[in-house]
């Protein structure tokens, strides 16, 4: 499964924009907005070359991403003196899985709306399977926002 160059340039730009207006939403300083920006075309570009290079399936290409740019947030957190998550938090935004809540909720509204007939088991079968990968794509954005804390900040135990 080949991927052109200019889809991926496209994709990470209009991720950088939307990463740079939730950035923007979130009160984040004028001088991190471009590397927030950074964060989210870093993600989306990422994700989109597990997915196509990799052949990964989204959840696990999502975690990829997310532990990614999780791990460039705390980069340039130490360097620009800011806190992780105003480069993660908006770094991570474009990854949502808007699409595949969307129409797992139609799904679920047509089977809700069926009055008569026999019970389309197919329906059924995409409802759910669409709602356990939007699920697994929000828990693999919320773990791989949460790795590089869990693996580099650990307490010691105390004696």
């Amino acid at each position: 499964m080949n991927i052109d160059i200019l889809s991926l340039l496209n994709n990470s730009l209009m991720a950088a924009l939307a990463s740079a207006g939730f950035a923007m939403l979130f009160n984040v300083p004028r001088r991190a907005l471009p590397l927030s920006a950074m964060c989210g075309a870093v993600g989306v570009c990422s994700r989109m070359l597990f997915l196509h290079y990799g052949e990964m399936h989204v959840a696990m290409a999502t975690l990829g991403a997310a532990i990614l740019v999780a791990a460039l947030a705390e980069l340039l957190s130490s360097r620009m003196n800011m806190p992780p998550s105003l480069f993660s938090v908006a770094g991570v935004i474009p990854m949502v899985p808007g699409g595949l809540m969307f129409r797992s909720v139609v799904y679920w509204l047509n089977i809700a709306a069926s009055d008569s007939g026999p019970f389309d088991e197919a329906l059924f079968g995409a409802a759910w399977s669409l709602t356990g990968t939007a699920f697994l794509v929000l828990s693999a954005l919320a773990l791989g926002i949460a790795a590089p804390n869990l693996i580099f900040y650990r307490r010691r135990p105390e004696a």
